[in-house]
């Protein structure tokens, strides 16, 4: 079966493999333009920016800037489903950490041993009283972990995925724009580019909307986290939280009881 007809049936990774051996048999720079659209109807949106700038090279002049104006938005789709995928392994790893120092905070002692050593031994009444030095050390750790909490603590991990990731594709479209600019001149019509130049400007726009996103999220997990550990000081723990990102838009979910 053919590429076409395993793209109108929407198996779009098979249409990518079947367009691929035919590039290779009759170089067809059509069909790199074709292996794109199938990356990008997969969601493989870096892969579909790649085999764009490849069609691109057999493009007329005319459509060459349309097709750099698409890889970048592609880039920028791209960074955004990366920054998402990063602040989703953030939250899990820092939630996963979370249980685990709540878990150990709690120590052996839980109801049913209570119950077995008799009322003193769950009512407290045998501790002797604070300030004698004699009730043993505090775990300062495992405090902070039980005020910040599984969920804030998730939130501080989506923050900081956010933040670095944004911090990052931010210095890297400053570096292409810098690098840009050499081959730029500005002129009575307008900046006039070299190609080289003006391929650098557009990776460097997709890249800092990548950023903007990425900054969004962290930004608004890292508000949802304070917010979080503030009422988990109320004793107010009935809260849940999911980072939202999507074209033109980034924050975080927030709901639970009060």
């Amino acid at each position: 079966m053919n590429g076409r007809a395993l793209f109108g049936e929407g198996n779009y990774e098979a249409a990518i493999s079947a367009f691929e051996e035919a590039f290779s048999l009759v170089k067809d720079p059509n069909l790199l333009y074709n292996i794109s659209v199938a990356y990008e109807r997969s969601g493989r949106y870096a892969e579909a920016a790649t085999a764009l700038d490849k069609y691109r090279v057999y493009a007329t002049q005319s459509e060459r800037d349309a097709l750099a104006t698409k890889a970048a938005e592609l880039r920028a789709q791209a960074a955004e489903q990366e920054a998402q995928a990063a602040a989703e392994r953030a939250r899990r790893e820092a939630e996963a950490k979370a249980l685990e120092q709540e878990g150990s905070s709690e120590g052996p002692t839980g109801p049913a041993n209570a119950s077995a050593e008799g009322p003193e031994a769950a009512t407290g009444s045998t501790a002797a009283p604070p300030g004698t030095g004699t009730e043993g050390p505090v775990d300062g750790q495992s405090k902070t972990a039980g005020r910040v909490g599984p969920l804030g603590w998730s939130m501080l991990g989506v923050a900081g995925a956010g933040l670095g990731m944004g911090l990052g594709l931010g210095v890297a479209s400053r570096r292409l724009d810098d690098d840009a600019a050499e081959g730029c001149e500005l002129t009575p019509s307008g900046n006039l580019c070299t190609r080289d130049a003006s391929d650098k400007l557009t990776r460097a726009r997709g890249l800092a909307i990548g950023a903007d996103v990425s900054l969004a999220v962290g930004g608004a997990a890292l508000a949802t986290a304070i917010v979080v550990i503030a009422l988990r000081s109320k004793k107010q723990r009935r809260l849940e939280a999911a980072p939202v990102a999507g074209p033109g838009q980034a924050g975080v979910l927030v709901h639970g009881r009060f």
